[in-house]
């Protein structure tokens, strides 16, 4: 089988993926995807052009019945190629890992199943494309319910319940297979990692065990709100993931509070890309002072300082010179800073960029993020959601720049909010 499987459902195409769906094609050579056709017919033979065990994922005219219901892509991965490409780690917003156990049940000759010291009926629903075989213990009130995807001589049991005494387990096991090595020359099992139901299916003559990871995309849309991103924060340090994280940093005060909510979470380095700040003797200050809280705050933290040219700035926001602050002039700031972020990271393999600026309380977060998703369509890179001024941010970077001893500016750092604030002094 193919050590990769690459699927977009036939009668609802989603974006979810976007540029991921590319890194991941990058990532393995391209006789290992397997990209899906649009019309149903183009994917079943394409499938059966690869082999027969592809087919376990795709009954049902291209669609998987088993163990996805969800309208995302869906990738299935072995355990050797889930460790070669990490992918998890990679892009731990994009992908969540569940694991499932293959086995299989080859019937080389008759066998000879024991009778058994119970009475019990067998009632079989072959009306639809997945079969239903249910294993009644008669007066043990204990039953085994199986749906069943019939292939050539396979018979692939994609779910499967029971209850009642577990003692009965193995037995009604043993009638359904007597009653399939009628029809298949091999079954298939697949379930979630359950030992006492591998020991039962082992101690039946299954073998074969094989490790898969079935890997759920999530729409990156679902990180753009503020709950989802602290949820996924919290996800992160329990799975033990630490993506690369870009973070553009306006100063470093703004950068105090922000780098003590990320640092736990991601392997952070700051890009402290900023043309905007006028005169030049600010904007060196103001880079000593982004220096010095990250050593005060004991963080290993590469900074990464482009060179400064304050033309880029003036170039990028002419004819918006005299608007206030806040408006127009503004948004056209946060996207050369942001975008140049952004290409930085997607040059350098960062899993992420973002920025600081959502951490002032003078700033659209609102519309930095706005910029920010569409940066990520644009580039190709993952933006992550910020609002760092929410939970007392902004207090806080005040706080740490007050117990530090970090110079925090009056004005936002260009030469026009320089003059706002040196007219309002004067009035």
């Amino acid at each position: 089988m193919k050590d990769f499987l690459l699927k977009q459902y036939l009668d609802n195409p989603t974006e979810t993926f976007g540029g991921s769906f590319q890194e991941l094609a990058a990532l393995i050579s391209d006789n290992e995807v397997i990209f899906q056709s649009k019309t149903e017919n183009q994917a079943l033979s394409q499938y059966f052009f690869i082999d027969h065990e592809t087919i376990h994922y795709y009954h049902s005219a291209g669609k998987p019945l088993f163990p996805y219901l969800t309208w995302f892509n869906q990738i299935v991965v072995n355990d050797e190629t889930y460790r070669k490409l990490q992918l998890a780690k990679r892009s731990p917003f994009v992908y969540e890992a569940t694991c499932f156990k293959k086995l299989v049940k080859f019937f080389d000759e008759a066998v000879q199943f024991a009778s058994f010291p119970f009475d019990y009926t067998v009632i079989a629903d072959v009306s639809k494309k997945a079969s239903i075989f249910s294993v009644n213990a008669s007066e043990q009130e204990a039953y085994l319910r199986a749906e069943i995807i019939f292939s050539k001589k396979e018979a692939f049991i994609q779910k499967f319940n029971y209850s009642g005494d577990s003692r009965l387990y193995t037995a009604l096991w043993q009638i359904l297979l007597s009653l399939l090595q009628k029809q298949v020359s091999f079954v298939t099992v697949v379930t979630e990692e359950d030992d006492f139901l591998l020991g039962v299916l082992k101690s039946l003559g299954f073998k074969n065990e094989v490790l898969w990871h079935v890997l759920r995309g999530v729409s990156r849309l679902e990180i753009h709100d503020q709950k989802a991103f602290e949820s996924k924060l919290t996800e992160l340090k329990a799975r033990g993931l630490k993506p690369k994280l870009l973070l553009h940093s306006c100063c470093g005060p703004c950068s105090s509070a922000v780098l003590k909510k990320l640092a736990d979470y991601f392997e952070v380095s700051i890009y402290y890309y900023n043309p905007n700040i006028f005169p030049a003797e600010e904007y060196h200050l103001r880079l000593h002072e982004q220096a010095k809280i990250i050593e005060c705050l004991e963080l290993e933290v590469p900074l990464i300082v482009p060179p400064y040219d304050y033309r880029e700035y003036l170039t990028q926001i002419k004819g918006l010179e005299y608007l206030p602050e806040g408006d127009r002039r503004c948004f056209a700031c946060y996207a050369l800073r942001m975008k140049k972020a952004g290409e930085y990271a997607k040059k350098h393999g960062f899993d992420f960029f973002t920025t600081t600026l959502s951490i002032s309380p003078y700033k659209n977060a609102e519309k930095i993020n706005e910029i920010g998703i569409a940066l990520e369509k644009q580039l190709g890179i993952p933006f992550l959601y910020s609002n760092f001024k929410l939970n007392n941010g902004y207090q806080l970077s005040v706080a740490l720049s007050k117990q530090y001893g970090i110079y925090r500016q009056d004005y936002c750092g260009c030469e026009f909010s320089l003059k706002e604030l040196q007219k309002r002094s004067v009035e």
